[in-house]
C-alpha cells in the first residue's frame, strides 16, 4: 500500500495531530513535506498508510488544518 501524506502548517500542528490519532489507534510518522509537492514550502507531513479519511475528519473535528493530502504517485502529476 503507497504512504499518504497529510500537510499541515507546522511542526507544532504536526505532534498535536499525530497525539490525537494515536488516541484513535491510528499511527502515523512526521516528516517535512515532500519537495515535489507545490503547498510543501514550510508545512510538515503525517504518513500513513490507511485510513486516510478516518484520519483527516478526526484533525479538523479537532482544530487542526489540513494544508493537502498527497499520495507518493502524485509526485508525477506535479509540473
Amino acid at each position: 500500500m503507497a504512504r499518504q501524506f497529510i500537510m499541515v502548517t507546522s511542526i507544532t500542528y504536526a505532534m498535536k495531530a499525530k497525539a490525537i490519532l494515536k488516541d484513535y489507534g491510528i499511527y502515523v510518522d512526521i516528516v517535512k513535506s515532500p519537495k515535489y509537492s507545490k503547498q510543501a514550502r514550510c508545512s510538515y507531513s503525517l504518513i500513513l498508510y490507511k485510513n486516510t479519511e478516518k484520519a483527516i475528519k478526526l484533525l479538523k473535528e479537532n482544530g487542526i488544518e489540513v494544508l493537502g493530502i498527497m499520495g507518493e504517485e502524485d509526485k508525477n502529476d506535479i509540473s
